[in-house]
């Protein structure tokens, strides 16, 4: 239950920065207390689907590419943006097959999440895809140059403890589909 009395107001907004692949917008809110905060910015993300997909014999399906923001290869879960009218459910079945080149017989969403409370609007659809078949097909963006790799649930926990895999999707992601199979 929502308290009322804790809710920020928006007074005005306006676009700070309204570019292809990055948006920010700028709210002049009244607080809780009164006060007026004239420079609150919000990236708009936009929504993500993530995928954890799963072999027939349990093996994870990851991928591994450079991002510029980290400067630094990193192995997370196939995931993009949701495009404007596709569901979340096709976003994710687009982005397993465009960033892996395997496809999902059974899809099935384990949470939605707020990507950023705090910065910014945007929410994370978190996937797990049963029984994932390779059909040798990739569709990779212009940015991406991405390697498929295939783990063991063991390889993929001491890849998180050694700190090899490190966005927090990809973590919260794996554990949520580790519970949904009973392999906790």
């Amino acid at each position: 239950m929502e308290n009322n009395n804790k809710k920020w107001h928006k007074i005005s907004s306006e676009m700070a920065l309204d570019e292809k692949w990055f948006r920010v917008r700028k709210d002049v809110v009244k607080l809780p207390n009164g006060k007026v905060m004239d420079d609150y910015f919000l990236w708009l993300s936009g929504d993500i689907a993530i995928v954890v997909p799963v072999t027939e014999d349990n093996k994870l399906i990851l991928v591994k590419q450079y991002k510029y923001g980290a400067d630094k290869e990193m192995i997370e879960f196939p995931a993009g943006f949701i495009d404007n009218n596709e569901s979340s459910e096709d976003a994710a079945r687009r982005e397993l097959e465009e960033e892996t080149g395997y496809v999902a017989e059974k899809i099935e969403l384990l949470a939605e999440c707020e990507v950023n409370a705090t910065k910014a609007i945007g929410r994370g659809f978190y996937y797990i895809a049963k029984n994932v078949k390779k059909n040798g097909i990739t569709k990779q963006d212009i940015s991406e140059d991405i390697e498929t790799l295939v783990l063991s649930v063991e390889e993929v926990i001491k890849m998180i403890e050694r700190g090899e895999i490190r966005t927090g999707d990809s973590i919260a992601a794996f554990f949520l589909a580790m519970k949904k199979l009973n392999m906790l």
